[in-house]
């Protein structure tokens, strides 16, 4: 068989089975139960109010993240600072403690997942699992292509050449599927 009758073989059977699949929804985990309202109150200090609501938000979001870590199944996203900060329950309570060095101020910060907020952040969770899929298929479509187009330029070449080149183009494909296998390695 002629290596491009083989690459229009594999052609027409990667159509076929294409085509003749049926197109299912994907299956899904049970979502995470609604938690009820969990509730956090956290306590920053820092040099100024600014600095102390920052450093009482890295510590709620270093919990929600936490929290989420110990859902079953495990979410793919995890919220930021800012995200959190729609989490807060009202403005900081925030007051100035005298310390040996000056001045330290206090910042209060409580942080709830009402059952609104669960279901948003379910769904930047899913948002987040169908990023990682697409990102996944794109990786597979890349490395199918450049094998596909290698092996049709192997082809292609070899018959215009009639034979004479046949280990440089072997050679030639091999490295461009391998390049193209190492760029999808090293971009994961």
């Amino acid at each position: 068989m002629r290596p491009n009758q083989l690459v229009a073989l594999v052609a027409a059977l990667l159509v076929a089975l294409g085509c003749s699949a049926q197109a299912q929804p994907p299956a899904k985990a049970a979502p995470a139960a609604d938690p009820g309202n969990p509730r956090w109150t956290f306590e920053g200090v820092g040099v100024s109010d600014k600095d102390a609501d920052t450093d009482a938000f890295e510590l709620a979001q270093k919990e929600v993240a936490a929290y989420l870590d110990q859902q079953q199944p495990r979410w793919a996203w995890k919220p930021d600072v800012n995200y959190v900060r729609t989490l807060a329950t009202g403005d900081p309570v925030r007051e100035t403690k005298q310390v040996t060095s000056g001045e330290a101020h206090v910042s209060k910060v409580t942080v709830e997942i009402t059952p609104q907020k669960w279901h948003d952040m379910l769904e930047e969770d899913r948002k987040a699992v169908v990023a990682w899929r697409q990102l996944l298929l794109a990786k597979a479509l890349a490395v199918l292509v450049s094998l596909l187009t290698a092996v049709a330029g192997y082809a292609k070449l070899d018959e215009m050449t009639k034979g004479y080149y046949s280990g440089l183009l072997k050679l030639l494909a091999a490295g461009l599927v391998g390049g193209v296998g190492a760029g999808v390695w090293f971009l994961s």
